[in-house]
């Protein structure tokens, strides 16, 4: 028909690009068969298979029209030389009947076991099961343990999780879930696992994991401690609240290491920049406030001097971009510029900024180390009174009000000495250290 009938020609040829075709007990030694075979480009979206003998496989026929050969075992006895074909197409209709509760009995069978099978037929059955969008509900709910997550782990399904930029499809969310739950309890086990092959995690596996980290923290902030240093690795453009949930529930001073890691990274200026325009932060401001003034600042004596030289670390890279985006000198800023006062000040609520409270963390742990340790506080006045940044100039004049190491006279000579009197960026800071010591020195 396809000889004098154009339209046959057509239609074959059409099925060829755009299906899924399986030739059954087909040679494909027609002639014209093959001109049309040959003749699809490379780009058609149609993939075309062929149930051969053993023997044939190998052929490169097969090759040359762009067909993938699927072998079956040829029998001994002539007249059930090709019996392992029909049993294959029995099952395969089948399987194809079966209903949903029919399924969901044979992976329940197949999942509960401790070890998944090693026979090919239901191994191939399970590689189907977690790439279907009904049927994977099933195989999240019965399959558990060390050996299922490696089982799963060799599946490109799975695998295609962990591609930074991936896109997943419904059955591979429902798998993310499933990975991450299972995974959660042992970072190192996670770690060891994907190394080989994980180029990062997608979006909705590290958001998956995030999730049951943060829910495990209610039980073992032990193992939460282990996965924090995962989860900020492949954080950035992710959904950072997570992280500031994890903050949030941080208790120190157990949890100190853990809380200044997060911190860290939440108010990290030059992750969470967008344009030159707007510094920011990856934290929201909300979360972080909350988390400061609930979690760090009541325990900040456990931490303050491993938290002020990465607090002074995000400012003064703060001001080196707005440098070389030609919105800072050493004279001014626009970041120091959108604060009124260090010190909590009613205009300082008008902005808001996530940047906020980066600066009120530097200026309470700077005030806290001038009691506890002003050793180690001295020492920070010192570098924040000849930094370039503007803005821990002014840091530096607020805790210098408040030294408890210093009379009125050594304050005064420390303000006069470090050349803040004419510092116009701080202003407001000197007005208010001469006014509180003024009257008290000689």
């Amino acid at each position: 028909a396809y000889l004098t009938e154009a339209w046959a020609a057509r239609f074959v040829h059409d099925m060829f690009r755009a299906s899924t075709v399986l030739f059954v007990g087909y040679s494909h030694s027609d002639r014209v068969m093959n001109y049309l075979a040959r003749g699809l480009d490379r780009e058609s979206h149609g993939r075309r298979f062929a149930l051969v003998p053993a023997g044939d496989a190998g052929s490169r026929t097969w090759q040359s029209i762009r067909i993938r050969p699927i072998s079956y075992p040829l029998g001994h006895d002539g007249s059930a030389a090709h019996l392992a074909l029909t049993e294959s197409l029995e099952a395969w209709a089948g399987d194809i009947e079966k209903g949903l509760l029919e399924h969901a009995e044979q992976i329940r069978q197949l999942c509960s076991a401790v070890q998944p099978p090693g026979d090919p037929v239901n191994e191939d059955y399970l590689a189907d099961v977690i790439v279907d969008p009904e049927r994977v509900a099933l195989f999240a709910e019965y399959a558990h343990g060390s050996e299922w997550v490696r089982w799963a782990l060799r599946h490109e399904t799975v695998r295609g999780m962990f591609e930074p930029a991936a896109v997943l499809a419904p059955p591979q969310r429902r798998l993310a879930q499933w990975l991450a739950s299972e995974m959660v309890g042992d970072p190192q086990f996670f770690v060891d696992e994907t190394s080989s092959f994980a180029r990062g995690m997608s979006l909705p596996l590290w958001s998956d994991l995030a999730w049951s980290v943060w829910q495990l923290q209610k039980t073992d902030r032990v193992t939460v401690g282990k996965w924090v240093p995962l989860l900020i690795a492949q954080a950035a453009g992710r959904d950072e609240r997570f992280l500031a949930y994890l903050l949030l529930g941080c208790s120190l001073p157990e949890d100190s290491r853990t809380a200044v890691l997060l911190f860290d990274w939440l108010l990290d200026p030059t992750i969470g920049t967008q344009s030159v325009a707007r510094l920011d932060t990856p934290g929201t401001s909300h979360e972080l406030e909350q988390a400061w003034k609930s979690c760090v600042l009541p325990n900040l004596r456990h931490c303050a001097a491993e938290l002020m030289p990465i607090l002074v670390r995000h400012l003064e890279a703060a001001h080196r971009v707005l440098v070389l985006s030609g919105r800072a000198g050493r004279e001014s800023d626009s970041l120091s510029w959108t604060r009124s006062a260090i010190e909590p000040h009613e205009q300082n609520l008008r902005m808001q900024l996530r940047m906020d409270v980066l600066i009120d963390a530097c200026r309470d742990a700077l005030v806290e180390l001038m009691v506890s340790e002003p050793e180690i506080g001295t020492g920070w006045l010192r570098h924040l009174r000849e930094s370039e940044a503007p803005l821990l100039r002014r840091i530096a004049v607020h805790g210098g009000a408040g030294r408890v190491d210093a009379d009125a006279d050594a304050r005064l000579t420390w303000l006069v000495d470090g050349g803040l009197v004419w510092d116009f960026s701080a202003k407001h800071e000197v007005f208010r250290l001469v006014k509180g010591t003024v009257r008290d020195a000689t």
